[in-house]
């Protein structure tokens, strides 16, 4: 039974953890340390294909979500797991929570899993309609999910599904228009009197400067701890992107950096334990936030 809760949701340091230990355990496993990785310059690629090609911690974490949606998918139609596929609570979600939910991890590991088939496109929302009838066919199925886990597998061929099961989007149903040709429909019908053309829309008042509510600023102690106060006192919204908030994060680093004091006192206008202190908040909301990326 899957039931629809966040932890399935794998934030991405988590996968970098992971990915992290795995990547020690190997190289211990082979005798290689670090000093040998910086003179020989050892990449990764290059430890997983000394050590059997062995597959990425995401790879191996998508395999195992598309096992299960595939017998989930596979499953009876009275089934709850099949009934609670796509069953979602649209609540807003609260401040400090992961920010991506079970739903949305499902989508990128779908997404992930079609890279390489180009019959197949998943869209924004992970419809059925692009991807049932193949989680339907679990040799195929078990196939996508043995080249996602190692590359060099040739991407199985898609399978000829029946043209009546064949997923097809179709136009919008619109509403029946009465047939004009019918004498008994256009007696008993009325017509529609013809639209009225719409005035020309007037230009907008220019609306009256509203008094301004000001802006709560960040909390000291709140800094590393609520999203809000830590996008806060990088001066962006917590809509930010990844990319975004990193970018801010370098500047503010370098300019209130103690070390470079001297330089930047004057810009900033703070002595040398302020411009500490300021450095410090900046360091444990941006630790904060690349956690909940």
């Amino acid at each position: 039974m899957i039931i629809p809760k966040e932890s399935w949701a794998v934030r991405v340091d988590h996968v970098r953890k992971i990915e992290r230990f795995i990547q020690r355990q190997m190289r211990k496993l082979l005798n290689i340390n670090m000093l040998q990785v910086k003179e020989e310059r050892i990449t990764r690629e290059q430890v997983r294909e000394r050590f059997h090609n062995m597959s990425s911690a995401q790879a191996l974490i998508d395999g195992r979500k598309m096992q299960l949606l595939g017998k989930v998918i596979r499953s009876e139609e009275s089934s709850i797991a099949r009934i609670l596929l796509i069953a979602f609570i649209p609540n807003t979600r609260h401040v400090g929570r992961p920010l991506k939910c079970c739903r949305e991890a499902l989508h990128d590991s779908l997404c992930r899993l079609m890279t390489d088939v180009q019959e197949i496109n998943i869209d924004r929302r992970g419809s059925l309609i692009d991807w049932y009838y193949d989680a339907r066919c679990s040799p195929f199925w078990n196939s996508l999910i043995k080249h996602l886990k190692d590359t060099s597998l040739p991407v199985p061929p898609r399978p000829d599904y029946p043209e009546a099961n064949l997923p097809r989007r179709g136009p919008r149903r619109r509403a029946r228009q009465p047939n004009r040709d019918d004498d008994d429909t256009q007696d008993n019908e009325p017509v529609s009197p013809p639209r009225q053309q719409r005035a020309a829309p007037q230009p907008p008042t220019p609306p009256t400067s509203p008094p301004q509510q000001r802006r709560r600023r960040y909390r000291e102690e709140n800094v590393g701890q609520v999203m809000w106060d830590s996008f806060d006192i990088f001066g962006l919204d917590m809509s930010a992107s990844f990319a975004t908030t990193r970018k801010r994060y370098r500047q503010l680093a370098r300019l209130y950096h103690p070390d470079q004091h001297h330089i930047t006192g004057a810009q900033t206008g703070l002595d040398y334990e302020q411009t500490t202190k300021h450095f410090q908040l900046i360091a444990n909301a941006w630790e904060y936030l690349e956690s909940k990326f």
